[in-house]
């Protein structure tokens, strides 16, 4: 769609849908990384072990963020 704008400036203006389409199909392929239908071999246990290993020894610092939900009363036993 083009429009002008009051200065008289032609504006190339993209619809929503058009857009929501073109980011689907990005993402679609990014996700299935452009596989040429054939399925890659999945990577063993040891393999997998291997790399987390390695992962987990080069890593400086680990933060672990929690949440705390109380979803009930807890009482204690009569004593």
């Amino acid at each position: 769609m083009i429009r002008f704008r009051p200065e008289g400036v032609l504006v190339r203006t993209t619809p929503t849908a058009v857009t929501a389409v073109l980011a689907c199909l990005v993402v679609g392929i990014a996700v299935t990384g452009c596989a040429d239908g054939g399925a890659a071999e999945p990577p063993s246990a040891d393999q997998m072990l291997d790399d987390a290993n390695a992962t987990m020894g080069a890593l400086q610092s680990v933060t672990i963020h929690t949440v705390t939900k109380v979803t009930g009363v807890m009482t204690s036993p009569a004593v």
